[in-house]
């Protein structure tokens, strides 16, 4: 995960190898034009990435105060497609379990009131950038 590789005091330099690799994954993601990696059909490769992508967007804001920039509209509205798919939701882990999660990997303590809390799933799209 980003959120061990890079420890950097300066947030935006230690987030900079991420940047770059959502771009890649945006740019392509634009020039294909498909509703998934593949096409207009689910693949592996997506249930492959998309988790990836929510720890990601969970993670990076909840450790580095990174977000995905609403400039990647091919990044976010592959987001939205898989959002909409029930299998994803009923798979996708809570926002607390992804935290709980990294900071079990990164060694810290959970506190039991994340533990408690109402789940929370983080679906929603931002509004873009034109």
């Amino acid at each position: 995960m980003y959120v061990t590789k890079y420890e950097s005091a300066d947030t935006k330099e230690a987030s900079q190898p991420l940047f770059s690799h959502l771009e890649r994954i945006n740019d392509f993601l634009v020039k294909r034009g498909t509703r998934f990696l593949t096409g207009d059909t689910m693949s592996c490769f997506d249930c492959e990435l998309m988790p990836r992508l929510q720890h990601i967007r969970i993670g990076a804001k909840a450790f580095r105060k990174f977000e995905i920039p609403t400039r990647f509209q091919g990044l976010w509205r592959y987001m939205e497609n898989m959002y909409e798919l029930e299998a994803f939701r009923q798979s996708c882990p809570a926002d607390q379990d992804i935290i709980s999660h990294i900071k079990n990997q990164l060694g810290l303590r959970t506190t039991a009131r994340i533990e408690l809390e109402t789940p929370v799933y983080t679906t929603s799209i931002p509004i873009l950038d034109s």
